[in-house]
């Protein structure tokens, strides 16, 4: 475990103060609305604004711009992608529109508050008619929308993740680690990898989480982008966490649900 790379330093949290990191999202929310609804009172419901610095990059669009070419520069830029299609398109008839959604996303420097944040992402929509918010909760709160956050510096093992892509199982997901219930077999003896075993020899020192509402799907390895499905949040963070193993008694309960799991099926 010594020779694993150890890429949290929980020593070093809070490089910015919360409240000024709060500020700073506050101004830019502030702005970005007033360029949104100028931008529509001028008769320009297509805007097509990209605006970046070291601490935060803007991006005001909407949906005819969810184009390869757009999430080229998003990939070459090292920015979130997300798909909003979906609800975009329910947005639009939930509130009977005749023209595209406007969608405003706000990738912030993830590394502000915590080294250990691997991404921060704001996303609103806007109306093509008065540029005003509009509440995607209405339309497509319980709809999941895929969120890729690109891992940058991250040390992910690519050869790691594709070893164990056929069974299913992420090395980043903290859940291989605490749940005995998931299965992963040894390729050449064809027994099960326990616990402890894939603490051993698979676990990087830490795990990923795509934060709150939101589910790690899979690491995608040729662009590093971690692929998240989140519901019920405009504003996903990401980070890097240890895994929290329990004790042996808890281990022992979480045997006997995987026994009771196996009954059902019979």
């Amino acid at each position: 475990m010594s020779n694993k790379v150890d890429p949290l330093d929980t020593s070093k949290e809070g490089l910015v103060p919360k409240d000024v990191i709060k500020e700073i999202k506050e101004n830019v929310d502030l702005v970005t609305n007033l360029l949104i609804e100028s931008s529509v009172n001028n008769n320009n419901t297509n805007p097509q604004i990209f605006y970046e610095t070291n601490t935060f990059t803007v991006q005001i669009y909407n949906t005819y711009l969810s184009s390869d070419s757009n999430i080229n520069i998003q990939i070459k830029k090292g920015l979130s992608l997300i798909d909003f299609n979906d609800c975009a398109k329910n947005l639009k008839s939930f509130y009977n529109l005749t023209q595209e959604v406007i969608i405003k996303k706000v990738d912030y420097n993830p590394k502000l508050e915590s080294r250990n944040n691997i991404g921060d992402i704001s996303y609103k929509f806007y109306s093509p008619v008065d540029g005003s918010e509009l509440s995607y909760k209405n339309a497509c709160d319980q709809d999941p929308i895929v969120i890729k956050i690109p891992l940058k510096e991250t040390p992910i093992s690519k050869d790691l993740i594709e070893e164990y892509k056929e069974q299913n199982f992420n090395p980043y997901d903290s859940k291989g680690y605490t749940n005995r219930c998931l299965q992963l077999i040894n390729s050449t003896s064809g027994g099960d990898i326990t616990v402890s075993d894939r603490i051993e020899r698979i676990y990087q020192n830490f795990t990923i989480s795509c934060g709150d509402n939101c589910l790690l799907i899979e690491i995608e390895t040729n662009n590093n982008y971690t692929v998240c499905n989140c519901t019920s949040t405009s504003n996903p963070i990401a980070f890097l966490e240890k895994v929290l193993l329990g004790n042996s008694s808890l281990f022992n309960i979480e045997i006997f649900k995987c026994y009771e799991n196996i009954s059902k099926v019979f």
